[in-house]
């Protein structure tokens, strides 16, 4: 349950950036620029649209973690480059 809810919380999709096409029968997704496309939209068919979508959840009892801000992958990665070296944090949980 905690971790359907924290995708819930935070999902991948925006609703906000979903734009359903009754006429063509399409769903019109509005995300980030993508350089390799050079295009800041996708299409999808509606069945297309569920199965991009339900991608991105996990499996069950499947371990899933996002990391945002200093421990994101791109901040490591930033620091790495530079190197600035990790601090280790000394992580205690008392049930």
């Amino acid at each position: 349950m905690d971790s359907i809810a924290r995708y819930i919380a935070k999902p991948f999709y925006s609703m906000e950036r979903v734009v359903y096409n009754e006429v063509g029968s399409t769903v019109l997704y509005k995300g980030e620029f993508n350089k390799s496309t050079k295009q800041n939209f996708e299409t999808f068919s509606p069945t297309d649209f569920i199965a991009a979508i339900t991608a991105h959840i996990p499996e069950r009892h499947q371990k899933y973690t996002n990391f945002y801000g200093y421990y994101s992958n791109k901040s490591r990665g930033l620091r790495a480059k530079e190197g600035v070296p990790e601090i280790e944090e000394n992580v205690s949980t008392h049930a």
